[in-house]
């Protein structure tokens, strides 16, 4: 009988920032390259502290062509974790790109609010 090969699941990779009220920068910070040829496995946001602003408060995560790349709007109003649906970006991701978050308000500018986004990925060999 043939054993099938296992490999350990170390090669794991993160990408992440905390996403702040504080302005423009703190609020579309950058969490790093997804690197040509990964997979992407999951995200996870934890609203430390809820942002204020007097409309909605979202959370979303790409690149600047397309900004919900690895997911759409999550509501960032309220503390907690969440692990969002991923984007067109589950799975195979065959170009580099920088990955951003962005948290986008209606109404008022926001007086509070703290976000920690996480985007895990794993390094594939390229397709033959």
């Amino acid at each position: 009988m043939k054993i099938a090969h296992l490999r350990t699941m170390n090669n794991i990779s993160r990408l992440q920032a905390w996403v702040t009220y504080h302005n423009a920068a703190s609020q579309n910070p950058s969490l790093g390259v997804l690197p040509p040829d990964s997979l992407v496995l999951r995200a996870y946001i934890e609203v430390v502290d809820g942002f204020d602003s007097d409309g909605t408060d979202n959370i979303q995560c790409g690149y600047d062509a397309d900004q919900d790349f690895i997911f759409a709007n999550v509501d960032a109003a309220s503390a907690g974790f969440t692990e969002p649906t991923l984007g067109a970006a589950g799975g195979y991701n065959a170009t580099a790109r920088e990955i951003e978050a962005y948290y986008t308000f209606s109404g008022s500018s926001p007086t509070q609010g703290s976000a920690f986004v996480v985007v895990e990925f794993m390094r594939i060999p390229p397709k033959p």
